[in-house]
């Protein structure tokens, strides 16, 4: 069945893009709360230095020193470029709130079957970030737990193990749990 108007990808697409860019990451509303705190600050120097000088030219001065549309315009514009930088490269971004959240990742693993790969995956790096076991170690302990399953991912590890001819590690049961959401 072909879904049409607000059911087809490319509408549910446009929605997201456009319940991103208005939705404000924790660092636009900082800036923002920042922004609105320094305007109430330069108006009123603003008008207390016309109220003692009676010139325009030195009110402007206050007004060009003030930095808050910058704090209010800089954070949104930085925040939209890099969803259209990804854009332009395939990637689709969520908003301000999913980029600041990939500071946080230490560790992205793609499982997009035929999606990403236009053969069979395969495993071509392992880095391994604890400083105990190599990555040929870590290769080995993951595919001797993943030769149970059927999912392709397993299967590229243990091909990898036997592609470097690395030794299976005896372990315990291994159960699979699979979680719909």
């Amino acid at each position: 069945m072909k879904k049409t108007g607000s059911e087809s990808t490319t509408a549910k697409i446009a929605k997201l893009i456009y319940d991103s860019l208005s939705e404000k990451s924790e660092t636009q509303q900082v800036t923002h709360n920042m922004a609105q705190r320094r305007i109430r600050i330069t108006l009123t120097i603003g008008a207390a230095v016309f109220a003692l000088t009676q010139d325009i030219s030195r009110v402007a001065s206050v007004f060009l020193v003030d930095y808050s549309c910058a704090l209010k315009l800089s954070t949104p514009v930085t925040f939209k470029s890099i969803m259209y930088r990804a854009a332009q490269n395939g990637i689709l971004l969520k908003g301000g709130r999913s980029i600041e959240k990939l500071a946080n990742i230490d560790i992205c693993v793609f499982d997009k079957t035929g999606t990403l790969t236009y053969r069979d995956m395969e495993v071509t790096d392992v880095v391994s970030l604890c400083q105990n076991n190599s990555g040929r170690d870590l290769l080995a302990l993951a595919a001797s737990v993943e030769e149970h399953s059927s999912h392709p991912l397993s299967q590229a590890i243990v091909n990898a193990v036997r592609h470097h001819q690395l030794p299976h590690i005896e372990h315990g049961e291994v159960e699979y749990i699979i979680l719909t959401v």
